[in-house]
Protein backbone atom coordinates (compact mmCIF):
# COMPACT_ATOMS: atom_id res chain seq x y z
CA UNK A 1 0.00 0.00 0.00
CA UNK A 2 1.06 3.16 -0.75
CA UNK A 3 1.60 5.36 1.58
CA UNK A 4 3.63 8.95 0.03
CA UNK A 5 4.00 9.33 -3.37
CA UNK A 6 5.66 12.65 -4.19
CA UNK A 7 8.31 13.81 -6.47
CA UNK A 8 11.23 13.04 -3.96
CA UNK A 9 9.94 9.62 -2.07
CA UNK A 10 7.82 7.11 -2.37
CA UNK A 11 6.59 5.39 1.00
CA UNK A 12 5.27 1.55 0.66
CA UNK A 13 3.66 -0.45 3.45
CA UNK A 14 4.93 -3.80 2.29
CA UNK A 15 3.90 -6.34 4.86
CA UNK A 16 3.92 -7.13 8.51
CA UNK A 17 5.26 -10.13 10.30
CA UNK A 18 4.55 -12.07 13.92
CA UNK A 19 7.09 -13.75 15.17
CA UNK A 20 5.59 -16.98 17.16
CA UNK A 21 8.65 -17.59 19.25
CA UNK A 22 8.90 -14.47 21.49
CA UNK A 23 5.79 -12.23 19.71
CA UNK A 24 7.86 -9.48 18.41
CA UNK A 25 5.64 -7.96 15.84
CA UNK A 26 7.72 -6.12 12.60
CA UNK A 27 5.94 -3.75 10.01
CA UNK A 28 7.87 -3.46 6.92
CA UNK A 29 8.32 -0.31 5.08
CA UNK A 30 9.90 0.61 1.77
CA UNK A 31 11.40 4.44 0.70
CA UNK A 32 12.78 5.05 -2.47
CA UNK A 33 14.57 8.27 -2.64
CA UNK A 34 13.69 9.44 -6.29
CA UNK A 35 15.54 12.69 -6.01
CA UNK A 36 18.97 13.54 -7.29
CA UNK A 37 20.47 14.38 -3.44
CA UNK A 38 20.29 12.52 -0.50
CA UNK A 39 17.65 13.31 2.29
CA UNK A 40 17.04 12.12 6.09
CA UNK A 41 14.23 11.16 7.24
CA UNK A 42 12.76 9.54 10.85
CA UNK A 43 9.75 7.44 11.99
CA UNK A 44 8.59 9.30 15.25
CA UNK A 45 5.15 8.97 18.03
CA UNK A 46 4.78 5.20 16.75
CA UNK A 47 1.75 3.51 18.19
CA UNK A 48 -0.14 0.39 18.44
CA UNK A 49 -3.39 -0.21 18.41
CA UNK A 50 -3.73 3.08 19.54
CA UNK A 51 -0.63 2.78 22.27
CA UNK A 52 2.11 5.00 22.00
CA UNK A 53 5.32 2.43 21.63
CA UNK A 54 8.89 2.60 20.92
CA UNK A 55 9.90 0.51 17.58
CA UNK A 56 13.41 -0.87 16.76
CA UNK A 57 15.32 0.69 14.99
CA UNK A 58 13.69 3.71 14.02
CA UNK A 59 11.07 4.60 16.79
CA UNK A 60 13.74 6.75 18.47
CA UNK A 61 12.75 9.91 16.38
CA UNK A 62 16.88 10.05 15.14
CA UNK A 63 17.18 10.96 11.28
CA UNK A 64 18.39 8.72 8.99
CA UNK A 65 20.02 9.91 5.83
CA UNK A 66 19.04 7.68 2.61
CA UNK A 67 21.43 8.38 -0.53
CA UNK A 68 20.04 9.89 -3.86
CA UNK A 69 19.02 7.32 -6.25
CA UNK A 70 18.35 4.36 -3.85
CA UNK A 71 15.61 2.79 -1.93
CA UNK A 72 15.42 1.03 1.48
CA UNK A 73 13.51 -1.55 3.72
CA UNK A 74 12.72 0.09 7.04
CA UNK A 75 11.43 -2.44 9.89
CA UNK A 76 9.45 -1.25 12.45
CA UNK A 77 9.47 -3.94 15.34
CA UNK A 78 7.46 -3.46 17.74
CA UNK A 79 8.60 -5.74 21.13
CA UNK A 80 6.68 -8.71 22.25
CA UNK A 81 7.39 -7.87 25.68
CA UNK A 82 5.83 -4.26 25.16
CA UNK A 83 3.11 -5.62 22.96
CA UNK A 84 2.49 -8.39 26.11
CA UNK A 85 3.07 -5.49 29.08
CA UNK A 86 0.69 -3.27 26.94
CA UNK A 87 -2.05 -6.39 26.48
CA UNK A 88 -1.77 -6.28 22.88
CA UNK A 89 -2.17 -9.74 21.50
CA UNK A 90 -3.12 -9.00 17.99
CA UNK A 91 -2.32 -6.13 16.48
CA UNK A 92 -4.85 -4.27 14.40
CA UNK A 93 -3.69 -0.79 12.80
CA UNK A 94 0.38 0.73 13.32
CA UNK A 95 0.40 4.68 13.35
CA UNK A 96 3.47 6.85 12.96
CA UNK A 97 4.43 10.42 11.84
CA UNK A 98 7.43 10.34 8.91
CA UNK A 99 8.92 13.22 8.67
CA UNK A 100 11.33 13.93 5.49
CA UNK A 101 14.15 16.41 4.94
CA UNK A 102 15.91 17.70 2.64
CA UNK A 103 20.19 17.30 4.20
CA UNK A 104 22.40 20.19 4.67
CA UNK A 105 26.36 20.54 4.14
CA UNK A 106 26.80 19.43 7.56
CA UNK A 107 24.69 16.32 7.18
CA UNK A 108 21.74 17.71 9.19
CA UNK A 109 18.08 17.70 8.62
CA UNK A 110 17.26 20.98 6.60
CA UNK A 111 14.37 21.59 4.82
CA UNK A 112 10.96 20.36 5.75
CA UNK A 113 9.80 18.05 2.95
CA UNK A 114 7.07 16.25 4.50
CA UNK A 115 5.28 15.70 7.87
CA UNK A 116 2.48 13.76 7.68
CA UNK A 117 1.12 10.71 10.16
CA UNK A 118 0.04 7.76 8.18
CA UNK A 119 -2.23 4.56 10.05
CA UNK A 120 -1.87 1.15 8.75
CA UNK A 121 -4.55 -1.57 9.36
CA UNK A 122 -4.42 -5.20 9.13
CA UNK A 123 -7.30 -4.91 6.33
CA UNK A 124 -5.16 -2.88 4.28
CA UNK A 125 -1.98 -4.79 3.43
Amino acid sequence: MVLADTAEITLTAVGSETDAEDGDFTEMLYLQNKSDQPLTFKLDENSVNGSMLTSYPYGYGTYVQIPAGTGSYLPMEFGGDDLSTNAITDVEEIGFQFVLCTVDETGHPADLLLEETYTVTAAEK
